[in-house]
Order: structure tokens, then C-alpha cells, then sequence
């Protein structure tokens, strides 16, 4: 709520590393999203990005980027 009421952000942004749950719109992170949103708040969501140790799969053997 802050940072819609008080800080009147433009744009909210989150990131997370996985995103295990289902989401049918009745949870609370799934209602704070709407209510961001119906504020004319957008609000931008990426999920499964916490990544490994190992170098992703293009990037192993005798792979050569030319660019």
C-alpha cells in the first residue's frame, strides 16, 4: 500500500525466484496486484528466475558466440 499511497510510484516491478503456487486471483499477492493495477499502478511480475550454479546449456563445450 505504501508504495501506491504514500511514495505514489508509476510503475511497480517484482521479482521472485520461483513461483510454486497456483494463482486464481483469490490470494492476497493476487488482490494486492489488482488493487495496484485498479489504482492505474502497473505492475510487472517475473517468476523462475533463481538460476543455478551451472552455466546455462548454450554456453557449455565448444560453443562459439561470434558476435
Amino acid at each position: 500500500d505504501a508504495a501506491v499511497n504514500i511514495y505514489h510510484v508509476n510503475v511497480l516491478s517484482m521479482s521472485y525466484g520461483g513461483w510454486d503456487d497456483y494463482h486464481d486471483g483469490s490470494g492476497a499477492l493476487d488482490q494486492k496486484v489488482d488493487w495496484a493495477f485498479n489504482q492505474g499502478v502497473p505492475f510487472f511480475l517475473s517468476a523462475g528466475n533463481a538460476g543455478t550454479d551451472e552455466p546455462p546449456t548454450f554456453l557449455k563445450g565448444n560453443h562459439h558466440d561470434p558476435y
